[in-house]
């Protein structure tokens, strides 16, 4: 096949011209830092000091990879095609970045294992329903590998601009590139992986093992378009015939993420002056920078040179700075929408969007989603408890809450009783947990939880019965989340999955804050004493230490049902023991 050809942008003469009017500018030398060099790139690139953007796209292509049958990912391959969903319904973080800067996004079906039918918005260019194993057998035939390409290429021809973004989504293809940049960079196979979108360190060195087994077993394998069609995707592959051919028309090319630059590393090898035309997206933090520049930089593919990146690096006067911070403000409060999205049924804005990677962290917030769950049962409970007899709002406060959360919780406490009651083995705990069903142990379970919340809360002076809702709510969540904290996974798939990587000590300290705040509150006000706030701390942590040593002995580690009987149990045992302070006298 033909691959376009790509000119070195070197040009010393306009150069030094666009240097002159960078220079000239009313400002300190040097002072835009790398917006300065960026200028100059694309003048040379532009061949003119009068450097424009003109109709920027961004082309995301998506694609099912068949090494996810090797076990390499955190999520399921439905995974792929629900997130092009998402980008087709407009709720993804790239649909809200393209919209605010106005570029016009692509979203492009390379090779995903789904049939969407004819879609407004989805440009079908599928080669396959995803690739095959490449532990096993090469990914893809040369000729589809050759189709992959030519698609990408047509792609590029046909859009107007004159800048080019490239994204993806495809499960399992960290996996592709990791293989991509072991055989193609010669590095060690852990340099080259991940965690992807959420692996365990055991998962992470699993797909260390298959990649390297991969790329040993394929050893004949040299040439890059040979590379590439033995361990690549279509996605990735179809990316790099869209680079290369948006180069040699001298476009401008965004580079973001690994996966990306995995198909740019074989363009790089097919025509090395590409590089000249490649600007970076992204600049990783400083805890993954001298991993992602391991990844990133180019240097052994393409003549010693590397991918340039974005670096702010400015020198003109404050407030810049809060830029960053103002992004960094909305990712998290991205995140505790993400996780309000999944514990509870209340809507969160169409511009929070979804990626999967989100919901790692998105459980720092679970206690907050107490807060707010808390607050609609105590303001149901307050209204109901003045015309109502307190036994009438218990119920409707707890049908409210039950309502927000769409039995989330009561569901895992039953499915937990009925595997530990029923269960005598590890597997069959775990079988039974995960039937859809309601046994003996579970009807049960629900009877006597739902039975001694109604009636702590009914027995309860109304004031204190907001009080213990108030905080029941969000530490019978952070007990929950204690379990993500400091105790392993038990399934290797399942709902919790996407919730199941280890909390770090600061993420759990935000989940703490977010329930040691509300606690101060109600002791300031009132509506709680110290000897029941303590009580209930007690109370919780002694019904989250016994169930995490039961979950330990029987299913050596938790599931997201544990979750819900931690949850439902702690917030029971706070109003029994906020209830038990009082004295018979109070309650009188």
């Amino acid at each position: 096949m033909h691959i376009p050809v790509i000119a070195p942008i070197a040009n010393p003469a306009l150069s030094k011209s666009l240097a002159a009017a960078i220079n000239n500018k009313t400002k300190p030398l040097g002072s835009l830092g790398r917006l300065e060099s960026l200028a100059a790139q694309l003048g040379l690139i532009q061949q003119t000091t009068r450097v424009t953007i003109d109709q920027p796209a961004i082309l995301v292509f998506a694609a099912d990879h068949g090494v996810v049958a090797e076990g390499i990912s955190a999520y399921p391959q439905d995974v792929t095609w629900q997130m092009v969903q998402n980008f087709l319904a407009n709720g993804a973080a790239i649909n809200v970045f393209a919209r605010q800067n106005g570029c016009a996004l692509r979203v492009i079906d390379a090779g995903v294992n789904h049939d969407f039918g004819v879609r407004n918005g989805l440009l079908d260019r599928k080669v396959a329903n995803g690739t095959r194993n490449f532990a096993v057998e090469p990914a893809m035939s040369t000729q589809d590998c050759a189709t992959a390409l030519e698609h990408g290429m047509t792609l590029a021809c046909d859009l107007p601009g004159n800048v080019v973004g490239f994204g993806e989504m495809g499960i399992g293809n960290t996996t592709a590139a990791a293989a991509l940049m072991h055989k193609l960079t010669g590095q060690p196979a852990a340099a080259c992986v991940g965690a992807g979108t959420g692996l365990t360190p055991e998962g992470i060195r699993h797909k260390e093992r298959v990649v390297a087994a991969a790329v040993a077993h394929h050893a004949s394998v040299r040439e890059p378009l040979d590379v590439l069609a033995t361990f690549g995707g279509f996605e990735i592959a179809m990316m790099a015939g869209a680079m290369l051919q948006a180069a040699s028309l001298r476009k401008v090319l965004l580079i973001d993420g690994f996966i990306v630059t995995s198909a740019l590393l074989v363009a790089a090898r097919l025509q090395p002056a590409i590089l000249d035309y490649c600007v970076s997206a992204a600049r990783p933090g400083p805890a993954s920078g001298r991993r992602y520049r391991q990844r990133t930089r180019l240097a052994p593919a393409a003549r010693g040179r590397q991918l340039p990146e974005r670096d702010g690096n400015l020198r003109i006067g404050p407030g810049l700075g809060t830029t960053g911070r103002a992004r960094g403000m909305i990712h998290q409060l991205r995140l505790f929408f993400i996780a309000l999205q999944f514990f509870t049924r209340i809507p969160i804005p169409h511009w929070v969007g979804f990626e999967p990677a989100w919901l790692n962290h998105a459980s720092r917030y679970f206690p907050l989603v107490g807060v707010v769950v808390g607050a609609i049962g105590a303001a149901v409970y307050f209204i109901a408890a003045h015309w109502l007899p307190a036994p009438v709002a218990a119920v409707l406060s707890t049908a409210a809450t039950i309502y927000l959360t769409g039995a989330f919780h009561e569901d895992g406490f039953a499915d937990t009783c009925d595997g530990l009651g029923g269960g005598m083995t590890k597997e069959r705990a775990l079988d039974i947990m995960k039937d859809s069903r309601v046994g003996a142990y579970g009807a049960i379970g629900i009877v006597c939880m739902l039975g001694a919340k109604l009636a702590a809360l009914a027995t309860l002076p109304p004031l204190t019965a907001v009080g213990a809702l108030l905080l029941a709510h969000p530490l019978s969540r952070l007990s929950a989340t204690s379990l993500i904290w400091q105790m392993e996974y038990a399934r290797a798939e399942g709902k919790a999955k996407p919730l199941a990587v280890r909390m770090s000590g600061a993420e759990f300290g935000i989940a703490t804050l977010t329930v040691l705040v509300p606690a101060l509150v109600l002791l300031a006000t009132g509506l709680l004493d110290l000897a029941a706030i303590g009580a209930a701390l007690f109370a919780a942590l002694l019904a989250t230490r016994w169930l995490a040593h039961k979950f330990t002995r029987r299913l050596q580690g938790y599931t997201g049902d544990c979750l819900g009987a931690v949850q439902q149990l702690a917030e029971v045992a706070i109003y029994i023991a906020v209830l038990a302070t009082l004295g018979r006298s109070a309650l009188a």
